[in-house]
């Protein structure tokens, strides 16, 4: 109490006083007085010199910015462990996936010499028991000549060292230009693939990473966390907004809320502090998601992400009436899903009222029972959305880890180890959808205060509506370009309450606005 700036007042003393056991008893259990345990014991929150509140929200990542802690108490120091624990697998779900990547280069690898080892066979030169890369100097170039683009790329990428990715490959030519040219540097496909022919193997029996148990314990310690400051505004609270008659029965009409609750727009006291809480633990989750997720360090203080992180409020908030979160936030970690476990209270993307919708949307594992990620659409509906992902689970060679790691039943990497689960086993569920033909729907660009959902500055405004010019193939109208940043927004908010360990999102959010992509 000697430390504070302020006079103290016989009310602050009393209070001191009447709730010291109180907050001695969780100094003991947990280490730290959170502000939620000081408001609860009715302290005045801390004012700028403009009387202001500034609110604390800082969490173990910010330690320096907390008060009333103790830095070495068991339950502080597992905290910490926890959020590194949440890195480490992180990292190590993402060696896997590079791991399972490499596998699928060495099985195609391995096809095209089971496919020439085939035609040997036809024309005599080995014997029907015989098959592997031993025999692939008795190949003639016309067998090479016979295989398909993909099939060359393959066998070129495990035998020349020389080319590592598609742009390096020459064309594929035709039979009578490989037979004429062997000049290195003007060559076809077709004769680059026979030239190499007789090299040895040089992705087959070696993965990109060692996940061995020695090998994990190695790399433990490289784990380093680092802070990014992404907003030095002050911050609207979601118990603020949804104490706004107006802004909520504008979200739960926009939203069509009623159809998940009778009552959207009755809040409780208990649902505004826990929609507080829940926005603090967003904070500190999008920090390290900026982190992981883009590597480009001028990225990481975009404007459009310091919109996002200033509208996590907005997002917190429409969780907490769309009846989304888990029931007890204060009993979840930073590893932790802050999602309800099922998906009773979400509505199918296939529900008919809901088809053509757009936003953000949700998919849930069936089989494992685990959000797993979340995604955006605009300009079509999420069932057209749910089509592309299925066609995009198909594909022998997936770029994106979603569709590495749920394959389709139907596809050819239905059978491979390393997956998750098959993409059949996903159901896909409304995160927020809206219909962009609607008038309210026309109404997103306007900040809260005049009607609209987000907190936007008129900075913020003409940001947005200056921006896409030249990323997306077709120019958008003004409410277009802000119905995609209200998507991503989103997007964004349901990808940071999936449990970390679980979700198989590599993506960054709001890719057409950073302009990153793949």
């Amino acid at each position: 109490m000697a430390t504070c700036k302020q006079a103290i007042s016989v009310e602050d003393f009393n209070t001191f006083t009447d709730n010291f056991k109180y907050l001695l008893e969780i100094t003991n259990e947990e280490g730290h007085i959170s502000e939620q345990h000081f408001d609860l014991c009715g302290f005045r929150p801390d004012i700028d010199i403009n009387g202001n509140v500034v609110p604390r929200s800082a969490t173990i990542l910010q330690e320096s910015y907390q008060r009333a802690k103790n830095m070495t108490h068991e339950h502080q120091i597992e905290l910490r462990h926890e959020h590194i624990r949440s890195i480490q697998a992180k990292g190590l779900q993402k060696k896997e996936a590079d791991n399972l990547r490499h596998q699928l280069k060495v099985d195609a690898n391995r096809e095209v010499v089971n496919i020439i080892c085939k035609e040997l066979q036809k024309a005599k030169k080995i014997s029907d028991d015989d098959n592997g890369e031993e025999f692939l100097h008795l190949c003639t170039i016309d067998i090479f000549a016979g295989l398909t683009n993909d099939k060359l790329e393959a066998f070129i990428f495990a035998h020349d060292p020389n080319f590592t990715t598609k742009s390096q490959l020459p064309v594929k030519g035709n039979l009578n230009d490989a037979k004429s040219n062997t000049d290195p540097a003007t060559r076809n496909r077709i004769r680059v693939a026979y030239d190499c022919r007789s090299s040895p193997n040089i992705i087959e029996g070696i993965l990109p990473h060692d996940l061995s148990e020695v090998a994990d314990e190695d790399e433990a310690g490289e784990v380093c966390v680092h802070l990014i400051s992404l907003s030095d505004d002050e911050i609207i609270q979601p118990s603020f907004l949804l104490s706004n008659e107006s802004w909520v029965a504008y979200v739960a009409s926009l939203l069509d809320l009623e159809k998940i609750c009778e009552t959207p727009t009755d809040i409780s006291l208990t649902e505004k502090a826990k929609a507080d809480l829940l926005l603090i633990k967003l904070q500190e989750r999008f920090k390290t998601h900026v982190m992981m997720r883009i590597s480009q360090s001028t990225k990481r203080t975009h404007w459009s992400l310091k919109v996002a992180y200033r509208n996590l409020s907005v997002v917190a908030a429409i969780m907490i009436m769309s009846k989304h979160v888990a029931m007890d936030l204060s009993c979840l970690g930073e590893s932790s899903c802050l999602l309800a476990p099922t998906t009773a209270g979400f509505i199918p993307c296939e529900d008919h009222s809901s088809m053509k919708r757009q936003g953000a949307y949700l998919y849930f594992d069936l089989n494992r029972g685990q959000w797993i990620r979340s995604g955006k659409v605009v300009r079509r509906g999420f069932v057209v959305r749910h089509d592309e992902h299925y066609k995009s689970s198909l594909q022998d060679d997936p770029k994106l880890n979603f569709y590495l790691m749920y394959p389709s039943k139907d596809g050819k990497r239905s059978g491979r180890r390393g997956k998750l689960g098959y993409f059949e086993n996903l159901r896909q569920l409304v995160a927020a959808g809206f219909d962009p033909s609607t008038d309210l729907a026309k109404c997103m660009d306007k900040d809260y205060k005049d009607g609209g959902l987000l907190m936007l500055s008129c900075d913020d405004k003409d940001r947005i509506e200056s921006s896409l010019k030249s990323i997306l193939k077709k120019e958008l109208t003004k409410i277009e370009k802000y119905q995609e940043y209200i998507a991503y927004l989103f997007e964004l908010g349901y990808d940071l309450a999936i449990h970390p360990d679980y979700n198989v999102s590599r993506s960054p959010g709001f890719e057409s606005f950073l302009g990153i992509f793949g």
